[in-house]
């Protein structure tokens, strides 16, 4: 299952990785040109800076219209290169687009806009505090293959109504979809120069950024990529912005709502292939109650359909992005079962390149499910544990949970569904994240004085 092969020096051939087959084929960005590509952004920023951010959105809402237009060609592009269903590219891609124009839009100058802040001491009554935030000058981006169209381009409307250029390199595995965004730039009809997609090297590309003076770098990806760019970022001191891998547990107690929670770690767990960094990747399951809920989540594992996500909306579960992911997932131990029968219906070459999903259970998954850094697949790894007294439970829980080294957020509900926030509610799961809220994402796109 090869994403991208190099056809020469200066090709890159996009292949579907459930199919093989062509995708599209694009130029290699000669990072020779950065210099020049550079000096045309900072040349064009200059120019869309000055504009007013009504004027700046009605070029993103051009943008809109376009992706609204053609939804369903950018989602079959998306699903062809990355190898998600079609309802995945459309729900968790394509439309989020939509609605990231919208909403940047409508909102950035509510937040960017300058403001008076109050004075905090009576001995400065005579003196005034404006906050008032200008833009980067030039901003990239390097985005992930797991949702190669919504993150980098919400990252790209962002930058570009705070004022910016923009830079994007695509994930090497989805280069037909950075083509897409270069289709939908365009649509809006920008100043020459204040967008460029670079194809490339990711290391490469990087490593060009920062010597061609980046004002500041958006990394979604592995967490060795990120700790490999900050320190690149340390010696020019260039700001960046690291959104990495997570490890995310799922916690069952005993009155839990099985129906619901199995419900929950189908849809956390096989969604997108289980390429998602807030997905759930390991389950622990109080005894009382571990053999029911294995049994229910096996019976829905097997009833989902797994194939080729481009073909039609007949499929629950596409195929894995890149050969690398497919030797991850694949060094599953413990019990494996639940192989959906629609396998059958396949050729042999297609084994090779989709993934059936997983249930491992067992009581010796620790050292697997919390020795990965980030696993992004469609395995679900159950551990039962057994309960124990009130806070030293709650304790030793958190623990599991952080054992790959992630911040946590405990959800919990009452009894009637609402959120609480008493130490001793009911923990009903963890996620790892590091939450941050749009419009602190947004204000990253500008310099505050």
């Amino acid at each position: 299952m090869t994403a991208q092969e190099k056809l020469d020096s200066k090709t890159v051939l996009d292949t579907n990785p459930a199919t093989g087959t062509a995708v599209a084929e694009l130029n290699e960005t000669d990072l020779a040109k950065l210099p020049e590509i550079m000096s045309k952004a900072r040349e064009a920023q200059a120019i869309w800076a000055a504009k007013s951010f009504k004027e700046r959105a009605r070029h993103i809402t051009m943008m809109r219209s376009y992706i609204v237009d053609r939804a369903d060609d950018l989602a079959r592009t998306v699903s062809e290169s990355n190898g998600k269903t079609l309802t995945d590219a459309l729900a968790t891609e394509v439309l989020p687009c939509a609605l990231a124009c919208k909403w940047y839009a409508n909102n950035a100058e509510k937040y960017l806009k300058e403001k008076n802040r109050p004075g905090g001491s009576i001995l400065f009554f005579n003196k005034k505090t404006h906050m008032l935030r200008v833009p980067l000058g030039v901003v990239g981006i390097i985005s992930p293959w797991n949702y190669p169209l919504s993150i980098p381009f919400g990252e790209i409307v962002m930058g570009l109504m705070a004022g910016n250029a923009v830079l994007l390199k695509v994930a090497a595995a989805t280069p037909a979809v950075g083509r897409a965004i270069e289709q939908i730039i365009a649509a809006g009809e920008l100043p020459e120069g204040l967008f460029h997609h670079i194809v490339g090297s990711g290391s490469k590309v990087a490593t060009g950024f920062f010597e061609n003076g980046v004002d500041k770098l958006f990394f979604t990806g592995s967490v060795p990529a990120g700790k490999t760019l900050m320190a690149q970022a340390a010696e020019t001191l260039t700001p960046v912005s690291l959104e990495l891998g997570g490890n995310d547990p799922m916690l069952v107690l005993e009155d839990a709502d099985l129906e619901r929670a199995t419900n929950g770690a189908a849809w956390a767990g096989y969604q997108n292939a289980g390429q998602s960094c807030g997905g759930v990747e390991r389950v622990y399951v109080v005894d009382a109650v571990y053999d029911q809920f294995v049994d229910l989540l096996a019976k829905k594992t097997r009833q989902l359909r797994h194939g080729v996500g481009c073909k039609d909306f007949d499929v629950d579960i596409g195929s894995l992005t890149t050969a690398g992911q497919l030797r991850t997932v694949s060094i599953g131990k413990g019990q494996l079962f639940c192989l959906p029968q629609h396998l059958e219906n396949f050729a042999a070459d297609i084994f090779d390149r989709l993934h059936t999903e997983q249930i491992l259970r067992g009581r010796d998954l620790d050292s697997f499910v919390t020795g990965l850094t980030e696993l992004l697949g469609d395995i679900n790894a159950l551990h039962p544990f057994r309960e124990g007294n009130g806070r030293t439970q709650r304790a030793f829980l958190a623990q599991l949970a952080h054992d790959a080294g992630y911040e946590l957020r405990w959800t919990t509900m009452d009894p009637a569904g609402l959120p609480v926030e008493e130490e001793d509610a009911p923990a009903r799961w963890v996620h790892a994240t590091a939450d941050q809220s749009v419009w602190e994402k947004l204000a990253q796109c500008s310099a505050g004085h």
